[in-house]
């Protein structure tokens, strides 16, 4: 945002009207600490080499900075306003991603070595009674097989935020569809949601990995099905140039 020379706003660019939800011609003679919401007080108190963040609704945060140069020997300010939400979300993922495999690492080794111990307890297992070696042998079997559910689910969690490089394969996306579509039937039945597939009976064969394409567009369908909740429509396109799907619903949300 560009100012004049009594500090009211005269310039502004196409990414500064997005993110106030203004148009130039809206914004044009105001001052920056009048504008409405969150953003009037973060600038009115923005000082030269202090940028400020600014979080609104959500997850959108900004960071706001402000600086000067010469116009004819007067001082102009200008601010400058960037959006930090995709980086900051980054971020998250990247330090919850660590701390996944971290727990997921520790975790593994004590259940590891807590399994080992409990498989040596099987050579005890014909010293107790007649009466108390089954339960004895059966506790240990519960307890073996608990702990492994355990390591395979932190196991598949930790691999769920560190995703393998995708291993492309010529794919018949239309085959893909249909599939994630009788999968999500039953449940679209008893929710009475029609699935209306708009698309050639011929294949589309595209060159991409298949287990994580079917488990991108099983979550956008699912998403679709909660979005409408019961009595609705899911319509599902395809276009062979350029390759493209789109999914869509008539739900409320």
């Amino acid at each position: 945002m560009l100012l004049d020379f009594d500090g009211r706003i005269e310039e502004v660019n196409a990414a500064a009207e997005r993110f106030l939800g203004q148009s130039t011609a809206a914004l044009h003679g105001k001052l920056p600490a009048h504008l409405p919401g969150a953003w009037g007080p973060a600038l009115a108190a923005l000082a030269e080499s202090k940028p400020q963040s600014l979080r609104l609704s959500g997850l959108q945060t900004y960071r706001t900075h402000t600086a000067h140069f010469l116009d004819r020997g007067f001082t102009r300010r200008f601010i400058v306003l960037e959006e930090l939400t995709q980086e900051l979300i980054q971020q998250e993922k990247q330090a919850y991603g660590k701390l996944i495999r971290m727990m997921s690492h520790e975790i593994n080794n004590s259940i590891g070595a807590i399994n080992s111990i409990l498989h040596s307890f099987y050579h005890y297992a014909p010293q107790p009674g007649p009466d108390d070696r089954p339960d004895y042998t059966q506790a240990l079997d519960v307890s073996i097989a608990r702990n492994t559910q355990l390591a395979n689910f932190i196991g598949n969690f930790a691999r769920l935020v560190r995703l393998p490089p995708p291993s492309p394969q010529p794919t018949d996306l239309h085959a893909l569809l249909r599939s994630i579509c009788r999968l999500l039937q039953p449940q679209s039945e008893e929710r009475h949601i029609k699935w209306h597939m708009d698309f050639p009976s011929t294949p589309l064969f595209l060159n991409l990995d298949a287990q994580q394409m079917e488990q991108a567009l099983l979550n956008i369908a699912k998403n679709a099905l909660e979005a409408i909740g019961r009595n609705g429509n899911i319509w599902v396109r395809t276009t062979a140039q350029p390759p493209s799907v789109v999914i869509e619903n008539d739900g409320p949300r």
